[in-house]
């Protein structure tokens, strides 16, 4: 179901109806995947989406040469690099849009490598997006996306090879409360208010809660987790209190998420983290 976001969805139509790069960033579950799909859908324009996994640049080269063969019969060729394939790309398929998702995953694997010169690796990638954007989408339109917070802005940032390279950037956050009410728009204002107090914004959670359900039963339906270390801490005194507040006789489903493989900023502080 998609909901609100209309001046995101304008400014991605109006980012369309021109060529060139648009950066799209904001947490996971946030509906960034949604919205940009839905957009490309309105266009009536032919659309790849590739989502990148966590690993080095050739195994996703890889996996969107399959893709690519798959949806328009891509030349079947070696190719090292992003630049490469989109350079062909974007000669062979004018009118297109080409979605790369979950960019940040690929400079978060080698933040995280312990092989030398990954670091620089990361920084090679933002460079040859750059040389991407400036010569080879003059026929197609390029979107980059991911989850990072902190890899994606620094795309922006003054340093980096990709500032000021992009048309248009959309940080995209959660629902407020008058969006959150399009998507549950069954429930009274009192009972919304307690949903949204305890769920939050959210899209992908607030998709998933029962309307036609107590906010006790929804509750039942979920789990809290806590990230370690101190989110462990809130995450219980939050399951009890709800726990409390509701008159619930069973405990709330709880668990431990250990982040520390995906904690970028540590990495990049040089903070040894184990792989």
């Amino acid at each position: 179901m998609f909901v609100a976001r209309e001046k995101e969805l304008d400014l991605i139509k109006e980012f369309l109806s021109k060529k060139g790069a648009l950066l799209v960033y904001g947490l996971r579950r946030v509906g960034k995947t949604t919205l940009i799909t839905k957009a490309a859908g309105d266009s009536k324009r032919p659309y790849i989406y590739f989502e990148c996994q966590k690993a080095d640049e050739q195994k996703n080269v890889d996996l969107l040469i399959d893709l690519l063969k798959e949806q328009v019969d891509f030349v079947d060729a070696d190719f090292s690099s992003f630049l490469s394939v989109i350079k062909v790309f974007n000669k062979q398929y004018p009118d297109y849009i080409l979605i790369i998702d979950e960019y940040s995953l690929i400079k978060q694997y080698y933040f995280q490598s312990k092989k030398t010169g990954y670091g620089e690796k990361a920084d090679e990638l933002d460079s040859e997006f750059q040389t991407i954007i400036d010569q080879h989408t003059s026929n197609i339109n390029l979107i980059i996306s991911g989850s990072s917070i902190h890899i994606m802005k620094q795309l922006i940032e003054h340093k980096n090879p990709l500032y000021g390279r992009f048309a248009k950037v959309i940080a995209l956050s959660q629902f407020n409360y008058l969006d959150s009410q399009k998507m549950l728009s069954s429930l009274s204002d009192r009972d919304l208010i307690a949903f949204y107090s305890v769920f939050g914004g959210s899209p992908y959670v607030l998709e998933r809660i029962s309307e036609h359900k107590s906010l006790k039963q929804n509750i039942c339906d979920i789990a809290i987790v806590g990230i370690q270390t101190k989110g462990v801490v809130v995450a219980k005194r939050l399951s009890r209190k709800i726990e409390s507040l509701q008159k619930m006789k069973e405990q709330i489903p709880f668990g431990i998420l250990d982040i520390t493989l995906y904690r970028d900023d540590l990495q990049e502080a040089g903070a040894d983290i184990p792989t």
